[in-house]
């Protein structure tokens, strides 16, 4: 019962999200070899073996970024986010991943490798690969423009509710000029909470097959703060399959 009793102790170290509100606040943090379970890794073979050998541990991965890291700060995570994805087996995954930053490559030299921008936009490309794991999941862009440099560095996200089967929270906020991030709603069984926000556009997929109360028959809470095109006529249409919502925030920004 040793190992059983050990996995216990250590599950208690990790840091869990709160799904239970759509305005969650997290602290910032950058992920590092010094955070639980990493350490564990060291303390003796037998932790060792443990901690590997426990997937729960590696199910949870938090990153919410200082604004505008420099790519020596963060060139890490990938390396750490792929591990978690892989020893966390087929364990639910919890996702955190936010950050504020501007492209600080120059035209006139190959810095685009280390761009932040792009390098942080991995992540989510990455924690993409196993989005049928997705469980509990925000994801917060924001690109900063730079006029003295390059343009900023495109950011492309297409999130597709088809292939997440086992997701109940969802938010996403995302502001940047160039790229194109995309929502494909389509009937989510299990979908407790949604979000959307910034200039992420959303498009709803086989409406005509459902009626309204099979698309989210579990939606009980949902936050709408689109600035994409036709954000009225869109979100009169997600409102349309949201017969369950019990909780609801709505924000637009008039312009005119």
């Amino acid at each position: 019962a040793v190992p059983e009793i050990l996995t216990e102790i250590l599950g208690y170290t990790i840091e869990k999200a709160d799904p239970a509100g759509l305005y969650r606040r997290h602290p910032r943090r950058t992920p590092s070899l010094r955070d639980p379970p990493w350490p564990f890794l060291l303390v003796s073979k037998f932790w060792r073996v443990v901690a590997l050998t426990t997937p729960s541990l590696w199910s949870t991965f938090i990153a919410v970024i200082d604004q505008n890291p420099s790519f020596e700060d963060i060139a890490h995570l990938p390396y750490m986010l792929g591990s978690h994805l892989r020893l966390s087996m087929n364990e639910p995954l919890t996702l955190v991943i936010s950050w504020t930053s501007s492209s600080k490559r120059n035209p006139s030299d190959d810095s685009i490798r280390k761009d932040p921008v792009l390098a942080l936009s991995s992540l989510v490309q990455k924690a993409l690969e196993r989005r049928e794991r997705w469980h509990d999941v925000e994801i917060f862009a924001n690109v900063l423009s730079n006029k003295r440099l390059a343009p900023s560095a495109p950011v492309n996200f297409t999130f597709k509710l088809a292939n997440m089967k086992a997701l109940q929270h969802f938010k996403f906020h995302g502001h940047a000029r160039a790229g194109k991030r995309l929502i494909e709603l389509s009937p989510s069984p299990v979908l407790e909470s949604l979000s959307i926000g910034g200039t992420a556009d959303f498009i709803l997929q086989k409406v005509d097959a459902l009626c309204a109360n099979e698309y989210f028959p579990k939606l009980r809470n949902a936050s709408l703060s689109p600035t994409c095109r036709h954000p009225y006529r869109k979100t009169w249409d997600l409102l349309r399959v949201m017969s369950h919502v019990e909780w609801l925030d709505l924000k637009f920004e008039c312009t005119g």
